[in-house]
């Protein structure tokens, strides 16, 4: 289950966080975070909570969420929570279905933009790691690109990718965001279509919002290629949606379509090179 949170911070000089989870008044969850988006009154709608498969939900579930700010000297406040909503599919859940399907044996490296804030994208790389046995890490700057390997941008942080000596590797700044969003897809795609364009495969998946358009828009003008997710198999069509209808999309699949799809593209592609 992934619980999708949307609440409006008030003005304040504090951006640290609690925030405690309830299934029918009981406490199943907490986590603290720090986020530059939680300072003034800014509306946020793409926290994500991964339970455990072990924690059982029905319908009928009362999902209570609450969060508290925390100054510098430990008072606590409430902040009023607007609207919460699970569902049971997702960005991260989405990934884990997908990526086990091609990735520890992709012959080339695999790089992930999700909108999380920092705690979340290290416990999302962990899990798809430990999970799957797979190599996810969360980006780190100057880190060496390395084929089947994966890479998540870490939260607060907008990633790109820079090739020096040969060596192709990541750069993290902390640059204003885009589309609403630090790290945003827009700001990796624009590093990919520098080195690789043609070369490149772009899938968009589940997702809210627009990030992500002008950076196929680049690719798709060098030939790059591009799979989005179809507006059934997603819970919201929001970034695939607006790439589809930009008519920047060569592939539009459910998502148990992608992972085969992206697994004949990309050795495809690698043949005619080695060719």
């Amino acid at each position: 289950l992934e619980l999708h949170v949307h609440f409006q911070d008030p003005a304040d000089e504090s951006n640290y966080a609690r925030i405690v989870v309830y299934k029918n008044d009981e406490k199943i969850d907490k986590i603290f975070l720090y986020d530059d988006r939680l300072t003034n009154g800014n509306e946020i709608d793409f926290f994500f909570f991964n339970f455990d498969e072990d924690e059982e939900f029905k319908p009928g579930d009362e999902i209570k969420v609450e969060l508290w700010s925390i100054d510098q000297t430990s008072h606590t406040y409430f902040r009023t929570l607007r609207r919460a909503l699970a569902a049971s599919t997702g960005g991260p859940c989405a990934l884990a279905r997908l990526l086990p399907q091609f990735a520890k044996s992709c012959p080339v490296p695999i790089l992930i933009v999700q909108h999380m804030p920092p705690p979340f994208t290290r416990h999302l790389a962990a899990r798809l790691s430990e999970k799957f046995g797979l190599h996810v890490y969360e980006g780190e700057d100057g880190r060496e690109l390395q084929r089947g390997h994966v890479y998540v941008a870490p939260g607060g942080f907008h990633m790109q990718i820079e090739r020096t000596g040969g060596r192709t590797c990541i750069r993290l700044n902390k640059d204003p965001p885009e589309n609403a969003c630090r790290p945003s897809v827009d700001v990796l795609l624009r590093s990919v279509a520098e080195i690789y364009g043609a070369a490149s495969l772009t899938v968009v998946l589940t997702g809210m919002g627009s990030d992500g358009t002008r950076g196929c828009r680049e690719l798709y003008q060098l030939g790059g290629r591009i799979i989005v997710q179809d507006e059934q198999s997603s819970v919201v069509w929001g970034m695939p949606g607006h790439v589809a209808r930009a008519g920047l999309a060569d592939g539009i699949l459910p998502l148990n379509e992608i992972g085969p799809e992206v697994t004949r593209r990309v050795w495809e592609k690698r043949s005619r090179i080695v060719d």
